[in-house]
């Protein structure tokens, strides 16, 4: 049971990480450092 809750953990990790590169990489935009 202890390896299935770390892996979710894990997963979550990646989502959260995912979600903040999106919302930086769209405030970037916003501001114009991206074209």
């Amino acid at each position: 049971m202890e390896g299935e809750s770390e892996a979710e953990e894990e997963e979550d990790e990646g989502l959260r990480e995912s979600l903040m590169a999106e919302s930086t990489t769209e405030r970037e935009r916003e501001i114009g450092l991206i074209d």
